[in-house]
């Protein structure tokens, strides 16, 4: 059985992972923002993805879920399942901020920077796209380091 230090440490690990991929996503999509627009997304987006982490009652949701669909807490759909949650909350809480970011920064190099609402809506479904393995390798990863703690 996990701790509640060690499921806290997973969803915060799962926040900077993301954070870090998401920014990097975003950067090479679009790519058109300079670097300090980068670290300043990157900071954004990882003071957001360890607030989610430490602030979202990820056990309730899943155990919710994971009830109502009747999944074994250790199964992979069970997995892909707190993966597709995971995502669903982490993704667009930290990609709508960065986008709007990288949309209201002025800058000379970002001339014409094209639709907000396009970007958001691109922004999102990539950004969920690319997120979702992230989540899974990663609750694989922790379940195996779990279940090597247990025996």
């Amino acid at each position: 059985m996990k701790t509640k230090e060690s499921k806290a440490a997973t969803y915060l690990c799962i926040g900077i992972v993301l954070s870090f991929a998401l920014t990097i996503f975003k950067t090479l999509i679009l790519d058109r923002y300079p670097f300090y627009n980068i670290a300043v997304s990157f900071g954004m987006t990882l003071v957001i993805g360890i607030v989610i982490g430490l602030v979202v009652p990820f056990d309730l949701i899943f155990a919710s879920e994971c009830r109502r669909h009747n999944f074994n807490s250790s199964s992979f759909p069970t997995k892909m399942l707190f993966s597709l949650i995971a995502d669903a909350i982490f993704t667009p809480l930290m990609t709508i901020p960065m986008v709007f970011f990288n949309y209201l920064i002025p800058n000379k190099e970002v001339a014409g920077q094209g639709n907000l609402i396009l970007d958001l809506i691109i922004g999102v479904f990539a950004g969920c796209a690319v997120a979702y393995p992230f989540i899974l390798l990663l609750i694989l990863i922790f379940s195996k380091i779990g279940n090597k703690k247990n025996t």
